[in-house]
């Protein structure tokens, strides 16, 4: 029986000899590049940043006569089998390397860690764990960054900041805003309630899938460098409050309040989904952190879907402090 391998690409590495090359990959290591001849080029449909894979090499300058070795290239360590060793000599060189993937373009896919030269030619790829790739994440969107949001879309239910259909939620993915679809319940999230559009070529089309609101999260983006996250919510408190007192941190006599008033704007009436809306938070996010929105809800955005729950969370708290003590007197 004849056995062929076709080649499908090559490693392009910063090790040019083999004995530059480390005997196993860490995470210290720098980037390398997978160059996938381009009639392979469907064969990464269904591949993004963000998932591992198994990359499959042919270790050519490896021995293929050597059936035993001193693990590591260690001559303190008796001499075992190959089969039991990660030796790139043995009787048919193929390498197993565990890598995630940063970056697709075209043929050239950005992979990290991996141990080989450069010029080492790729037989196959695999993922690592199949059912981490049949979720229904829509195209452009890393399953990792999905979970994050439908994580914080519960937290913020569980918390009372949004109930119902209320709110929406949003991340940058390289030049992309991930963000949850109107309609949908953010305490219920699943991998069929985002969806994502061009940061720098918005997404218009079926704009009845996006949520109301996607043009307020874009503004933010583009006028905020430092925004990679944005959730607007309805908290009760901070609603009931601003009707009555606009003024209402400095009149409480707590170190939180003086450090969150900086970072706190409110904005003029508008329309929910409204232009005027989405171009007022924009330039607000300027130099504001924690935007209200008059006679509808609040925006914050932050360097992290972390810090932009939190942020939402500091200033709720606040505003029941405000109301329960008014209540008191």
């Amino acid at each position: 029986m004849d056995i062929e391998l076709k080649i499908i690409g090559y490693i392009k590495s910063i090790f040019k000899k083999r004995e530059e090359c480390p005997k196993q990959a860490t995470f210290d290591l720098p980037v390398s590049y997978l160059m996938l001849d381009e009639k392979y080029l469907s064969a990464l449909d269904g591949l993004r940043p963000g998932h591992e894979v198994y990359v499959f090499t042919w270790l050519h300058q490896g021995n293929r006569e050597v059936l035993t070795c001193h693990p590591r290239g260690n001559k303190n360590i008796p001499k075992r089998g190959v089969f039991s060793t990660r030796s790139p000599d043995r009787p048919n060189p193929i390498g197993l390397h565990r890598v995630r993937i940063f970056d697709i373009k075209k043929n050239l896919v950005t992979i990290h860690p991996i141990e080989v030269i450069d010029n080492t030619p790729v037989i196959d790829l695999k993922p690592v764990d199949f059912s981490y790739y049949l979720t229904s994440f829509g195209p452009n969107i890393d399953p990792e960054i999905g979970k994050k949001i439908i994580d914080i879309g519960k937290l913020a239910w569980k918390n009372g900041l949004i109930s119902g259909f209320s709110g929406n939620i949003s991340v940058i993915q390289d030049k992309k805003v991930i963000i949850t679809k109107s309609g949908k319940n953010k305490g219920m999230l699943d991998e069929l309630d985002l969806v994502s559009f061009d940061l720098e070529q918005p997404y218009e089309n079926e704009v009845s899938e996006v949520s109301s609101e996607w043009k307020m999260h874009l503004e933010i983006y583009k006028n905020q460098a430092k925004a990679k996250a944005v959730i607007h919510t309805h908290p009760t408190y901070l609603i009931l409050v601003i009707e009555q007192d606009e003024d209402f941190l400095d009149k409480l006599d707590l170190f939180e309040a003086d450090y969150f008033k900086k970072s706190f704007g409110i904005v003029d009436e508008y329309r929910p989904g409204s232009m005027e809306l989405a171009k007022a938070v924009g330039e607000m996010s300027k130099r504001k952190q924690i935007i209200v929105l008059k006679k509808h809800g609040l925006v914050c955005w932050g360097i992290s879907l972390k810090e932009s729950l939190s942020l939402s969370e500091e200033i709720e708290r606040l505003a029941e402090i405000y109301f329960l003590k008014k209540l008191i007197k």
